[in-house]
């Protein structure tokens, strides 16, 4: 029933209801989708899918003209409703849109002062998108935009001398380059109009009985003046959005965007691909190239190695750094350890690797891998690695260092003055 639906009841009590381009009634679209003014997006989708597969053509065999009727007013309703923005303007004036009024209470009777656009936010106002066909998109909208433009010049021209007629960019067909469609666009989303709106004055201002009284009806007036201005305006916007999301034109040159975006990333990626092979195909044939030589060997070990305890160093010291702030205070002294410690280290690290260079020298000799400060013993190089970048060790490295530190402070001594 139509009393569940505000909008068309409202419409079928004033008997004003508007149609669409096959001379049918338009209906609202949140009847056409049996939903209530209040649901949700979830709602939307799950009962477009269901009325979706029972209005499909495909389905209703001897009924097929009434099921595309359907369908078609099926699809606009989702169309609008599933977009938030969309939803939100249909929501607003959905009255005006289903009765092709103006949209401003009162005035229905009246000669309307700008283009009634309300009837072209539904899709229904047009039939296919062929160019010869006068009911379908590009004739229709062109049209549309031509009265708008007709409008805004002749009423422009009547109303001020110095005011600036507009000049748009044309509509045009599916013919019409991108180039031009995308002005035509990016003109009529910025749409401003130039009219003065007098016929939204709420007082007679030559009826006041004195000077104050006028400025006062004078202000209100043009208070409602640029309310008027700016509903008209942002009315003509949105139309401009509602039909360039709409634009054949348009969305194919969104997917031509899309897909060349697409192969710009697959060309990366293969790029990518083919550098990443070729930094392995080098590493691995300079691996075979010194597959047989011991000292490039236990260079790129050495190197490894380096680099291990290096990292773990600047990690270490980055700690310390932070400890030593967030205490507040005794920055110098922070410094002072850290210098004994990555000494110490250096030292150690030294120390193994003159260990390694002696055993090479002597083939015969018991390999054999040591941590003074520790006293333990390894039998590999790797094993006392993993134990310099051990916690126990780093501990034991920062209490000698500690240690060091308070015995050198002790052993300090004032000199004497020298002998004249």
């Amino acid at each position: 029933s139509l009393c569940h639906y505000p909008a068309a009841q409202f419409c079928i009590v004033n008997n004003k209801m508007a149609e669409d381009a096959d001379g049918n009634v338009m209906v609202c679209h949140y009847e056409v989708m049996q939903l209530e003014f209040n649901c949700k997006t979830e709602e939307i989708k799950k009962q477009y899918k269901v009325l979706a597969l029972r209005y499909h053509p495909d389905r209703n065999h001897g009924d097929e003209e009434n099921a595309t009727r359907k369908f078609k007013q099926l699809s606009a309703a989702y169309a609008v409703l599933s977009d938030p923005h969309e939803r939100t303007w249909y929501d607003d004036h959905r009255d005006a849109i289903l009765r092709g009024g103006n949209g401003v209470a009162g005035e229905d009777d009246d000669e309307p002062h700008t283009v009634n656009v309300w009837k072209y936010f539904n899709a229904s106002c047009y039939t296919g998108t062929s160019d010869e066909s006068p009911t379908g998109f590009y004739n229709v909208y062109r049209t549309c935009f031509e009265e708008i433009l007709k409008s805004e010049n002749d009423k422009t021209k009547t109303e001020s001398a110095s005011a600036k007629a507009l000049s748009s960019i044309p509509f045009g067909n599916s013919a019409t380059p991108i180039s031009t469609v995308l002005s035509f666009y990016n003109e009529w989303e910025n749409f401003t109009s130039r009219l003065n709106f007098a016929w939204a004055d709420i007082y007679h201002s030559v009826d006041a009985p004195n000077r104050a009284t006028r400025r006062v009806m004078e202000k209100d007036n043009q208070k409602a003046r640029d309310a008027a201005k700016k509903e008209f305006t942002n009315q003509i916007r949105s139309l401009a959005k509602f039909v360039k999301k709409r634009d054949p034109r348009f969305l194919a040159y969104e997917n031509e965007i899309k897909a060349r975006k697409a192969e710009e990333d697959e060309k990366k990626r293969l790029q990518k691909v083919e550098e990443l092979t070729a930094r392995k195909d080098r590493r691995e044939r300079a691996q075979l190239e010194h597959e047989n030589d011991t000292e490039w060997l236990e260079a790129r070990d050495n190197e490894r190695k380096a680099a291990f305890l290096l990292a773990d160093n600047e990690d270490e010291d980055e700690d310390n750094i932070k400890m030593s702030g967030g205490l507040g205070g005794g920055g110098g002294e922070s410094d002072d350890e850290m210098q004994l410690q990555n000494k110490l280290r250096n030292a150690s690290l030294k120390d193994a690797a003159g260990a390694a260079e002696d055993v090479a020298a002597d083939g015969s000799a018991e390999e054999t891998y040591c941590c003074a400060l520790c006293e333990k013993e390894f039998k590999t190089e790797i094993q006392l690695t993993q134990h310099n970048a051990s916690k126990v060790h780093r501990q034991k490295v920062k209490d000698q260092a500690k240690a060091q530190k308070k015995g050198g402070s002790k052993d300090k001594a004032p000199k004497e003055p020298a002998s004249a």
